[in-house]
């Protein structure tokens, strides 16, 4: 019987380990960009979110170019509705980049 519980807990212990992590994509208005790789949106329920694009590292607005590449974002995307899809992480699930 202790060899039936073992296995059982050691199967359970397993799959959890190789789930999927949990991805949100969800659709979503921007409402105001930061600089020219972070905005903030608002999903349907009302929700707000500070979003980094993935794959982008713009000026931040005190360095050169900064401002200009900020205004550039927000004229492509601010008011509009974008989807959002989430990169899977490889480290941690709490871990943050250096920008948080």
């Amino acid at each position: 019987m202790k060899n039936i519980i073992f296995f059982t807990n050691a199967l359970v212990i397993i799959f959890a380990l190789y789930t999927n992590p949990v991805r949100a994509d969800f659709t979503a208005k921007v409402q105001r960009v930061v600089d020219g790789d972070t905005v903030y949106v608002v999903d349907k329920s009302g929700n707000e979110f500070k979003v980094r694009l993935a794959g982008i590292d713009a000026p931040e607005k005190n360095q050169s170019y900064g401002l200009a590449s900020g205004h550039h974002l927000s004229k492509a995307i601010k008011n509009r509705w974008v989807f959002l899809e989430s990169k899977p992480r490889k480290e941690k699930l709490y871990s943050v980049d250096r920008y948080n």
